[in-house]
């Protein structure tokens, strides 16, 4: 909706709230003076029905009040009920008997002795000349006299009002439409133009000094500014971006190669052990001095030993290939992977492992290299962060949370813990709490992007000599798109 019918809508509304107020206010005052009324008439017809009352001595007599007032054009609908509530005349007659009991008007009269009047019924306490007490109800609504006509009452509001009201609001409409409305449109086309990419815009010019005139000359401005602006960065934000892009590349090798540094010792420490049990095998057979069942037994350590070897450069060569290949994964094994990695330094830190995360877990869509690499560069911080503390507490917890969007994979350590303005800088390329020469900077930070570049995110808790918790949520993969990857589109 545009600006001028907002306004003339707000200016009649302003007229109708008016014109509401008067006519509630006459109403209000209308029904009070029908209540008032039809109060006094219900006082005077108790008093009739009272005098009535004294009358009646014999089962005849009320035979004759029922008549009388039967006949009586003020009685509506009326019934009266004795001390243990139940009807003794009635103007009709009634088919259950009980149905008072559970009135509570009338027991609540019954009790107190005072008339009530709501809901246009009067019910009110009766004194037979025996000194019993009766209770009787009619109704008053269709008291002659008492009907209420609304129109009647507004009627002069209607006539005088809408015409000054009316006159009122062209005045103000008009004044309004050429001083701000018609301005205001022009801008505001014109700043559609802007942002659909129309620079060029064409405002006339005003000799007018007034702050519309000058919001319009200063916006024909801004716009040219614009229109010479967005040309000369265009063309920077696509060479930034082809940079940014090449940059993000080479930080994931960076990386890659130094945590393939960080490990190559725990590697060769891997690869040694078998390694040393082989030769030691080799020298025996060499010598040949061994029986046939030694001979047996050194062959199968060897080949023991050489499995052994082979299974660390398969894991080696699945942790560092290069080929970027998205496909449905399950987080449990490719967090088994990042564990196996590193577990030559978690045992030689004598840490306490808890991986409870199941192998039922939902699927994600993602790249296995790359999170592993995520997973691997998290769990080597965590070892960090305990080894930096050097506390007897010494302990990583590996955990899940899911939902039907996402998986969160928790990695919480016991080690030194980040004050806030860490966290803050954590993501932050080239930041590290490390010594110079133990840390990159680039291990969160990779890894912040990998996650992204995933559609997921990564966040940390940690509190100072407490622990840090590092949660990685990651989509799970849809029932849909499974099914377009199965059949190869």
């Amino acid at each position: 909706m545009s600006l001028r019918y907002k306004i003339l809508l707000a200016l009649t509304a302003v007229m109708i709230l008016i014109l509401g107020i008067l006519t509630f206010h006459l109403w209000i005052t209308a029904w009070g003076r029908i209540e008032t009324n039809q109060r006094g008439m219900a006082e005077l017809l108790k008093s009739v029905a009272q005098d009535w009352l004294a009358e009646v001595h014999t089962s005849k007599d009320w035979e004759t009040l029922k008549s009388r007032l039967n006949y009586s054009t003020l009685f509506t609908n009326w019934v009266i009920v004795d001390e243990n509530l139940l009807p003794v005349i009635s103007a009709a007659p009634i088919s259950n008997q009980d149905i008072f009991k559970k009135d509570k008007l009338i027991a609540e009269v019954m009790q107190s002795r005072q008339p009530i009047f709501r809901d246009g019924y009067v019910i009110a306490p009766l004194i037979m000349p025996d000194n019993r007490l009766l209770v009787m109800k009619m109704e008053t609504t269709r008291l002659s006299g008492l009907d209420f006509n609304p129109i009647e009452s507004v009627k002069t509001i209607l006539v005088v009002m809408p015409l000054g009201t009316l006159i009122l609001i062209l005045s103000m409409y008009i004044l309004l439409t050429k001083l701000v409305l018609n301005p205001i449109e022009m801008l505001s086309k014109a700043s559609m133009g802007i942002a659909s990419g129309n620079y060029q815009v064409n405002l006339p010019i005003t000799r007018s000094k007034d702050e519309i005139a000058q919001l319009v000359t200063a916006f024909r401005t801004m716009a040219k500014e614009l229109h010479e602006y967005q040309t000369d960065m265009e063309g920077k934000i696509q060479e930034a971006r082809e940079r940014i892009q090449a940059t993000e590349a080479q930080l994931i090798v960076a990386q890659r190669l130094s945590a393939t540094g960080t490990l190559a010792a725990g590697i060769a420490h891997e690869i040694n052990n078998p390694l040393g049990g082989i030769l030691n095998a080799a020298d025996a057979l060499k010598k040949g001095q061994l029986d046939k069942s030694q001979t047996q037994q050194y062959l199968d350590i060897i080949i023991d030993g050489l499995l052994r070897i082979q299974d660390i450069l398969k894991k080696i060569l699945q942790s560092f290939s290069h080929r970027v290949s998205p496909q449905p994964l399950d987080l449990k094994i490719i967090i088994e992977r990042a564990i196996s990695l590193v577990r030559h330094r978690i045992d030689e830190n004598k840490i306490t492992l808890s991986n409870t995360i199941p192998f039922y877990l939902p699927q994600v869509f993602a790249d296995a290299t790359e999170l592993q690499q995520v997973f691997l560069n998290l769990l080597m911080n965590a070892v960090d962060a305990i080894v930096a503390k050097n506390s007897p507490d010494k302990k990583i917890e590996i955990f899940h949370e899911s939902n039907d969007k996402l998986i969160t994979i928790s990695i919480r350590d016991s080690g030194i813990g980040m004050d806030k303005e860490q966290i803050d800088s954590a993501f932050d390329m080239f930041y590290t709490t490390k010594q110079p020469g133990q840390g990159t900077g680039l291990g969160l930070s990779v890894a912040y992007n990998i996650i992204q570049n995933h559609g997921g995110k990564i966040t940390i808790q940690s509190e100072k000599n407490i622990g840090t918790t590092v949660k990685s949520s990651l989509p799970v993969l849809r029932k849909k798109i499974e099914t377009m990857i199965a059949a190869g589109k």
